[in-house]
């Protein structure tokens, strides 16, 4: 069993400090496991308290910072996947959770130079993006908000390939 199982069922105080932004991995209150060659979510932790340390993730290689803002941008698809499955009478769906998400990535749109950039405003808007994408996750107690169709093709492409960064895989299908 993950070590991030257990913490979610013993409810330990938690602080994460990420040193990539590769992925909304560094908040998420899910882990990804396969099984039987399809992808499962498990329930675990969302942290108590993240600290990024800009000075450090400022100095990240760029294809981290780039596979984390694909990583953000796949939510588009995620979040009308949710809506869908929602009208389809398939899923509970918390419209705040849906729009706030929404408002995450518009800024984090209107920041793109600065984050190719990567000067402070811009790793700050993709950690809080990052960050906030966990908590949306947390909040709504489901992975919808922050995965969709977009996610089920990068998987089948990480399956048949094993190579590349999560992020990365998904930007490809936007």
């Amino acid at each position: 069993m993950l070590l991030s199982t257990w913490v979610f069922k013993l409810d330990l105080f938690t602080i994460f400090i990420p040193t990539t932004l590769s992925s909304d991995a560094i908040a998420s209150p899910f882990s990804v496991l396969w099984k039987e060659g399809k992808s499962h979510a498990v329930r675990t932790k969302f942290p108590n308290l993240v600290i990024g340390d800009y000075d450090v993730l400022m100095k990240e290689p760029h294809k981290f910072v780039a596979a984390g803002f694909g990583d953000m941008v796949a939510k588009y698809t995620a979040l009308f996947d949710w809506r869908l499955a929602y009208w389809l009478g398939d899923e509970p769906y918390l419209d705040f959770a849906a729009q706030l998400a929404e408002s995450i990535l518009n800024l984090l749109l209107r920041r793109v130079k600065d984050v190719a950039a990567q000067n402070y405003i811009g790793i700050e808007t993709l950690f809080y993006a990052e960050v906030m994408d966990g908590y949306l996750m947390e909040l709504a107690n489901t992975t919808r908000v922050a995965a969709g169709s977009e996610h089920l093709i990068a998987f089948a492409i990480e399956h048949v390939a094993g190579k590349g960064m999560h992020g990365s895989r998904w930007a490809l299908e936007q």
